[in-house]
């Protein structure tokens, strides 16, 4: 694991989960990816979470299953669970989601599956109008 801006305590809880899943998922576990304010060096004890993206060879729902009291043991922790395939065929329709990964994150374990997504920009002015035309018609909807 590389060295992280992390309190001693939040780095252990961290690396325990990190061991928790590698032992879990073991051949299946594609990669572990630390990604946000945790990454990026701005984590603020009692109001960020430990964002980790937990790539899976498989994430149906038995395979899912299996993490179901290790993730609850860490609340702090917020695991996304994806395969390589998912986060290839979403870049376009989570544009944002993504390129924010991408600029803040730290390779836990395995492939580095962020290093080599590529997210077309054009997608993002898709993205941010239909949220806004979204609120929009929420704000309308409440008057």
């Amino acid at each position: 694991m590389q060295e992280l801006k992390l309190p001693d305590k939040l780095g252990n809880r961290l690396k325990e989960f990190t061991e928790g899943l590698k032992e879990i998922y073991q051949q299946d576990l594609v990669s572990l990816i630390l990604y946000g304010s945790a990454a990026s060096g701005e984590y603020v004890s009692k109001h960020s979470n430990l964002n980790i993206l937990v790539v899976l060879k498989n994430t149906q729902q038995n395979e899912l299953i299996k993490a179901v009291k290790l993730v609850k043991k860490f609340g702090t922790i917020n695991p996304l669970f994806l395969t390589e395939d998912y986060i290839a065929s979403s870049t376009d329709v989570f544009p944002i989601e993504f390129l924010d990964m991408q600029e803040n994150y730290s390779l836990l374990f395995g492939k580095d599956v962020l290093k080599s997504i590529n997210i077309d920009i054009s997608n993002l002015r898709f993205q941010c109008e239909q949220e806004l035309k979204s609120k929009l018609i929420n704000l309308k909807n409440d008057h």
